[in-house]
């Protein structure tokens, strides 16, 4: 395959970013493991499967980071937002209402922290892409998820209970921790110039 057929195929990924990206806005929300599936194209490398980064010899290139500081239980790509009108405790791409901005070269990018668990383990964009892909129906589905993924799907035991007249409690745990980071990573990737200089 040449070189233009690889920035061809980079064209395509980031139509199905964009794509992906609308669908979740409009509701989709687990249009994130598609997004995370782009992302394993994009960027997960290994001898017997190059990256398509790596094909277009820009593994050197910067990318939009909207993470800052130390993540310490909670997504840094993710907002909460409680409805009490719905009963609803969800998670949200921050998109452009991130506190931090700032290019980082691409390795960085790929093994940054996103989150720091309780027990002191942790997840980075390239684990949180391999969890959604290998494990959750992006490309293959296990049959037990890792302890991590789940605790992320389970909203890493956040939730809120509310005292209903009549009803008595209700519990409302935290949905959609493991979707909503991929929106925001597609965010960061849609707003990354070097990388979207290499498609035109």
């Amino acid at each position: 395959m040449t070189k233009s057929n690889f920035k061809d195929q980079l064209k395509r990924q980031i139509g199905y970013l964009q794509a992906s990206s609308e669908l979740y806005d409009n509701g989709a929300v687990d249009e994130g493991i598609r997004i995370g599936l782009t992302l394993r194209v994009l960027f997960y490398d290994k001898p017997s499967s190059p990256s398509l980064l790596k094909h277009l010899n820009a593994t050197g290139i910067k990318l939009l980071s909207t993470v800052g500081g130390v993540p310490r239980g909670q997504c840094e790509l993710i907002n909460l937002k409680l409805d009490l009108a719905t009963e609803t405790f969800e998670s949200h791409p921050l998109l452009e209402k991130a506190a931090h901005k700032r290019f980082v070269f691409f390795d960085e990018w790929w093994e940054e922290t996103l989150l720091f668990f309780t027990n002191g383990r942790k997840i980075r964009r390239v684990t949180l892409v391999k969890y959604a892909v290998h494990k959750d129906g992006g490309a293959h589905v296990d049959s037990v998820l890792p302890d991590d993924y789940v605790n992320m799907i389970e909203g890493l035991g956040w939730s809120f209970t509310r005292d209903i007249p009549g009803r008595g409690k209700k519990n409302v745990p935290l949905k959609n921790t493991q979707f909503a980071p991929f929106r925001q990573m597609a965010y960061e990737i849609l707003n990354s110039p070097e990388l979207i200089s290499l498609a035109t």
